[in-house]
C-alpha cells in the first residue's frame, strides 16, 4: 500500500492508541498487544486490499508483533457479507485510493476497533476471544493467554494438542517419505521443554516466566515508537 494511504489509516487510528510500524498498525493494552496490517493484491488496473488482525498475549516470546505480521483473522469475516478483499480502487485513480481508504478506516472503526476494546485482556481472550473457537487451544498464544488467566490446566491441555498436531503430521509425512528437517525438530524440542516446564514448575516459575517475558516485550515496543 502507498504511503500516503498508510498514512490516511494512521491518522485514522492513532486517536485509538494504534503505532504504525512498518506496514502494520500495533497498540499495547494491558497484557497483550493488538495489531492489524493492510494486505493488498494487484491486477492491471486494480489494487485490492484487506485488514488482517490478531491479538498476542504480551507474555509470548513467539508473538507475531516480533515479525511485524499481524494475522491471520480477516476483517471480512466481521463483516455483514464475507468477501476476501472488501476493498479496492483503481491503480491510477487516486480520488479511487482515497474513497478505498475511507472504507477501511470505516470498517476499522465499526469491525475491529470495538473488538480490540472488548477483547483488551489475557484473561478476557482467554475466557471468550472468538478466534480461538476453531484452534481450540492449539497456538502459543492462546497458552500465554490461560498462564496470565491463572488457567494452568488449559494451558497444558493446549500445549497437548499442539504436540497431538506435530505427530500427527510426522505419521502423515512418514507414509509418503518425508523427514522433518532440523529446524522442525528443533521446534518440536523446544515444545516438549515448553510442555516439561508448564506441566511441573512451581506457580512462582511460571509468573516469574511471564513476568521476563512481558518486560522484554514491552521494552521491544518502547524501541518501535
Amino acid at each position: 500500500m502507498k504511503k500516503e494511504m498508510l498514512q490516511m489509516i494512521h491518522t485514522a487510528v492513532a486517536t485509538s492508541g494504534f503505532v504504525l510500524r512498518k506496514q502494520s498498525f500495533f497498540r499495547l493494552t494491558n497484557d497483550v498487544v493488538q495489531g492489524f496490517q493492510i494486505d493488498e493484491k494487484h491486477s492491471k488496473k486494480m489494487n485490492f486490499y484487506t485488514v488482517t488482525y490478531c491479538t498476542n498475549a504480551l507474555s509470548n516470546p513467539e508473538a507475531n508483533f516480533y515479525h511485524w505480521g499481524f494475522g491471520p483473522f480477516e476483517i471480512g469475516n466481521m463483516m455483514p457479507t464475507y468477501a476476501r478483499w472488501p476493498f479496492w480502487a483503481a491503480t491510477d485513480d487516486i480520488e479511487k485510493q482515497e474513497e478505498c481508504v475511507t472504507s477501511i478506516n470505516q470498517a476499522i472503526e465499526q469491525y475491529l476497533i470495538p473488538y480490540f476494546t472488548r477483547y483488551n485482556s489475557c484473561i478476557i481472550a482467554s475466557n471468550g476471544l472468538p478466534e480461538l473457537e476453531p484452534f481450540g487451544l492449539k497456538n502459543m498464544d492462546a497458552v500465554h493467554f490461560a498462564l496470565k488467566a491463572n488457567q494452568r490446566e488449559k494451558a497444558i491441555a493446549g500445549l497437548e494438542g499442539m504436540l497431538a498436531v506435530w505427530e500427527a503430521a510426522h505419521v502423515r509425512n512418514e507414509t509418503v517419505g518425508i523427514m522433518p528437517s532440523d529446524e522442525t525438530l528443533q521446534r518440536e524440542e523446544a515444545l516438549k521443554a515448553f510442555y516439561s516446564f508448564v506441566n511441573g514448575a512451581m506457580e512462582t516459575e511460571i509468573q516469574d516466566y511471564l513476568a521476563k517475558n512481558e518486560q522484554r516485550a514491552r521494552n521491544y515496543l518502547q524501541r518501535q515508537t
